[in-house]
Parts: structure tokens; C-alpha cells; sequence
């Protein structure tokens, strides 16, 4: 079995490079950590508070409903701060009269294992309702942008838990397990 160790630097960035240029892997003072499931985690805890950690409720308890969130895989795509310059994107891209080799080349769009161009554009030409997937996305903190939320444009559009979202004035929580 492998031994997992770990180890913490505080301070500045300059105080951590003059640490790290003087201690290697060798020297550096590290704490073993012993992983257990479910979590696995890789920093040490504190054995004695995981009882009273374990009466919360879990994350995914309270929300059975989750994801890991839309993963467009094309936002330069489908998200502008212009409306009207992402009507016109998804306008030609709709446009069968314009080659798939056209639009691949305009918008750097490139077949990937579960999204094919061609056949996206030919859905979407085919789509009566195309015109109200046009919305708007909070995609970073402070930054609102237009957003075109239709799955032949979004790979992964997640409609499971965004379905809520595209309906009225709803507000959705958001957790990061990583942080």
C-alpha cells in the first residue's frame, strides 16, 4: 500500500520560493495522512470532530437534484455580451445554405465524440421554438451575459437542474465541494 503524506506552506510568495529553494521533498517536514471512505481525503482532520460533522445533513441529501453544472464546451459560441451578435451566430449556424466547413472554420467548432456539427445544425434548422433558448447567465461573478441554452449547441446543458432556472425569476444555490 502506498503512504500518503502531506504538507502545508504559509506566508507570502516570495517567503514560499526562498522555502522551496531551500528544502526539496527530503526536507521537507510532512505529516502522514490516512484516508478513509467515503471522503478520502488528503489533508489531516480531526478525528474527534467527525461525529459531530456526521449529524449535518448532506449536500446531497437536501439537494437530491445536482449536477456538476452546463459544460458548454463551446462558450466563445454560445455566450456574448451582445444579444444581437449571438442571434446572428446561431442564425448562421442554422443556415444550411452555409457550409458545416464554413461555420466549423468561423467559429471554431469541431465535431467531439457525443456532438456532431452537421447533425446539430440540421436539428436546430428543424427546431420551431430555436428562437426562445435565448437567455441570459450570470457566467462569472458580476459578468451577465447572453447565453443561447439549447442542446445542439451545449454539450452538456445539464436540463435536469437548469430546467428551473430557465423558468421565471428562480435563483439556484451553488457548492463547491473542491474548495
Amino acid at each position: 500500500m502506498a503512504k500518503i503524506y502531506h504538507a502545508d506552506l504559509w506566508g507570502s510568495r516570495e517567503d514560499k520560493y526562498r522555502y522551496l529553494q531551500d528544502h526539496d521533498v527530503t526536507t521537507i517536514e510532512w505529516t502522514e495522512v490516512f484516508p478513509q471512505s467515503p471522503f478520502y481525503l488528503f489533508t489531516p482532520q480531526d478525528k474527534d470532530l467527525r461525529t459531530e460533522y456526521e449529524v449535518g445533513w448532506k449536500i446531497t441529501e437536501i439537494m437530491p437534484v445536482n449536477s456538476t453544472g452546463v459544460k458548454t464546451h463551446r462558450d466563445h459560441f454560445v455566450f456574448d455580451f451582445d444579444l444581437s451578435e449571438l442571434r446572428k451566430r446561431i442564425d448562421k449556424f442554422r443556415d444550411l445554405n452555409i457550409s458545416d466547413q464554413a461555420i466549423s472554420e468561423a467559429y471554431e467548432l469541431q465535431d467531439t465524440r457525443d456532438w456532431n456539427l452537421s447533425q446539430r445544425r440540421r436539428s436546430l434548422k428543424s427546431n420551431f421554438d430555436w428562437e426562445s433558448h435565448f437567455t441570459q447567465c450570470l457566467y462569472r461573478p458580476f459578468d451577465w451575459r447572453a447565453y443561447y441554452h439549447h442542446e445542439d449547441v451545449v454539450e452538456l446543458p445539464r436540463n435536469e437542474v437548469t430546467c428551473h432556472l430557465l423558468i421565471g425569476e428562480n435563483l439556484s444555490l451553488m457548492y463547491n465541494s473542491s474548495s
